[in-house]
């Protein structure tokens, strides 16, 4: 982290410890603000999905409870159109008159399926905020692996 955030000779110096900077310190820095970029986007999708899965649930428990599939929505008050509205326009503001949030809600389409945060992103989330990086995992493997399949496709070819 010191060396990603050292942009001077006396920086680098203090976050090496006066040792050498080596190229694998070098990719691990560039790995290292990469992931934390990643870290910034995979938090806004799991809250934005979140708030997803609530909207969906508040609408759900609505249509339900005021057997809206059966009934249409007519019957409904403001308050009660407002969730079903929200969850159509995928958190959007809703505003208008009774007449216009039942309008809305009969021209709009339903939203798609939300997709509930899995565990298996929790997990890869919790592994890239650990902030453990192997050379492995940088653009210089990812390099080297190139070349050795670019190497071996020249053989075969």
């Amino acid at each position: 982290e010191a060396l990603l955030k050292a942009r001077t000779a006396g920086r680098h110096f203090h976050a090496t410890g006066g040792d050498t900077l080596n190229g694998d310190d070098f990719f691990i820095a560039l790995k290292l603000e990469e992931n934390k970029a990643t870290i910034v986007k995979l938090e806004a999708d799991k809250k934005k999905r979140n708030a997803m899965m609530k909207l969906e649930q508040a609408a759900k428990t609505t249509m339900d409870d005021f057997k809206v599939e059966e009934k249409g929505v007519d019957h409904l008050t403001t308050a009660q159109l407002k969730p079903l509205l929200q969850w159509k326009l995928q958190g959007g503001a809703v505003k208008g008159r009774k007449s216009d949030l039942i309008r809305q809600w009969n021209e709009l389409p339903a939203p798609p399926t939300a997709q509930p945060w899995t565990d298996e992103e929790e997990a890869n989330l919790e592994r890239i905020r650990s902030g453990n990086i192997a050379l492995q995992d940088t653009l210089l493997a990812a390099e080297r692996t190139n070349e050795q399949t670019r190497t071996a496709n020249s053989f075969s070819a």
